[in-house]
């Protein structure tokens, strides 16, 4: 059973968030919700943000307390390629970079329908870059990303090993968006069940984003690629959202592959859940096992006592 913090949280998703991103609101409608809505939550005692641009591409260092130049946590922000921010996702990338005890960089990359494939994914192999030019190794860099930041995340590992760029440390991803021709299963099984996620919502997302592209192109739709060579990866998903089906293929897709890859589903949880970290005990714990899993990767130390390593969800 889920608490009842999280009880509250699903019916606010569902009755206040839900209908305040659908077709129905413009995007530009959608976005300002979505960051004023996000601005409700406390940010850790200590929170840090800067802005910096990187070589062309604005984006938000976010540290917590006297930090390290590295490594680096690059999180890459969801919002179907259309909506959010680093203001959007300041909670979640704020606990995660309390809890490694390091900077993490949050590229404002520009977004559909204004700028649709590939302009996202060019953003971010620029900042990529920029950071590697600013002397961080990418030994020290964990790349992490939330719905379609997720999918972004392993297109840009895709790309960079096109471009014989080295790869990232480590990924972790939150319920990625990896399927953008909405083929998978569960998107009409659980579309009544995830608070979340509208069908009609996301249909509309992909349309923006791919711009008359093909949507199974790997670089648009991760799941259609081939992981060759990724480093390991953490992903998290809830067990009610609707992207649960491409989500589970994606894991078995790179452990096929080779890629040391660990689900862990958070029962009774839905699309994006862990953003609501210090709303929830369920969010807190997915945000541990996280810091957890990334601790583990680069052989950091456990900065602080609150994130010591958690028990599985599941899985």
């Amino acid at each position: 059973m889920i608490s009842l913090r999280a009880r509250f949280q699903k019916s606010f998703t569902r009755h206040v968030l839900r209908p305040r991103l659908s077709p129905a609101a413009t995007v530009q409608q959608q976005r300002w919700w979505l960051d004023k809505l996000a601005g409700l939550a406390l940010l850790p005692w200590g929170c840090k943000t800067q802005n910096v641009d990187c070589d062309g591409v604005p984006a938000e260092w976010v540290s917590v307390g006297n930090v390290p130049n590295s490594p680096v946590l690059l999180y890459l922000h969801g919002g179907g390629y259309c909506i959010g921010s680093p203001q959007s996702h300041r909670n979640v990338v704020a606990r995660l970079a309390k809890g490694l005890g390091c900077r993490a960089l949050v590229p404002d990359y520009r977004l559909a329908p204004e700028h649709p494939f590939p302009a996202p994914l060019l953003d971010v192999v620029q900042v990529y870059r920029w950071l590697l030019a600013q002397g961080v190794a990418p030994q020290q860099i964990v790349l992490a990303g939330d719905s379609a930041g997720g999918g972004l995340a392993l297109a840009l590992c895709m790309m960079l090993r096109q471009l014989g760029v080295p790869l990232p440390a480590a990924l972790f991803c939150i319920s990625p968006w990896v399927d953008l021709s909405l083929s998978c299963a569960s998107i009409e099984k659980l579309a009544d069940i995830d608070p979340l996620v509208e069908v009609a919502w996301i249909e509309s997302l992909a349309s923006h984003y791919c711009a008359g592209e093909d949507p199974r192109h790997p670089l648009i739709s991760p799941l259609y690629g081939h992981f060759d060579d990724f480093p390991p990866i953490l992903i998290q998903l809830g067990s009610e959202e609707v992207l649960r089906s491409e989500v589970e293929l994606l894991h078995a897709r790179l452990q096929h592959a080779g890629v040391a890859s660990r689900l862990q589903v958070g029962e009774g949880m839905w699309h994006d859940w862990p953003l609501l970290g210090g709303m929830m005990p369920e969010a807190d714990l997915a945000i541990r096992q996280a810091v957890a899993f990334i601790t583990e990767r680069l052989g950091m130390e456990q900065v602080n006592a609150a994130f010591m390593p958690a028990p599985s969800i599941a899985g």
